[in-house]
């Protein structure tokens, strides 16, 4: 099962400091470039991301997201709001290219486009968000809603091996 962790918390992570208070991140970033095995995210049930303490690890090792952002587009052919499943499936084998290892999505994705990044070897953070960026918590039957979007869609996703985190209610006003 996926471990939850804040989307917010998590991209607050900033450089580690060792003990003699030298930077050594790039050190970090380039031993865990080196050590990183280099395989998709749905390989097996061990390739779920684990969280240490502030960190994420896969296999044990530390994950370093090496992210992009994926969207918004105009609905595809069957109304979702992504490109074809062909130009996703070659959008996301060329984000693989460059080195990038997971993607951000505004919106939660349909299956075969989770499917389509994990056969990439792609992770995805999805944003759960239910609409217009607006707090409606006050009526009771909006809130039902917003409750019942949120839990389908993280609960369709939970389990899927290339979720690697969930966004919930991105940027709502005050």
């Amino acid at each position: 099962m996926l471990q939850h962790v804040d989307a917010a918390v998590f991209l607050r992570i900033r450089d580690r400091v060792d003990r003699e208070g030298r930077c050594c991140e790039r050190q970090d970033r380039a031993r865990a470039a080196q050590e990183l095995p280099n395989v998709s995210p749905g390989a097996s049930s061990h390739r779920r991301p684990a969280v240490n303490g502030r960190f994420l690890n896969v296999e044990g090792r530390r994950f370093w997201v090496k992210g992009i952002t994926y969207g918004t587009f105009r609905p595809n052919e069957n109304g979702e709001p992504y490109p074809s499943r062909p130009k996703v499936r070659e959008d996301f084998a060329q984000m693989r290219k460059a080195g990038i290892n997971t993607v951000r999505l505004y919106t939660p994705p349909p299956d075969w486009l989770a499917d389509a990044a994990s056969d990439a070897g792609l992770y995805l953070i999805a944003d759960i968000c239910w609409g217009p960026r607006r707090c409606d918590c006050v009526r009771p039957e909006r809130l039902r809603h917003l409750y019942e979007w949120t839990r389908e869609h993280s609960r369709r996703l939970a389990d899927h091996p290339a979720m690697l985190l969930f966004s919930l209610g991105n940027e709502i006003p005050p």
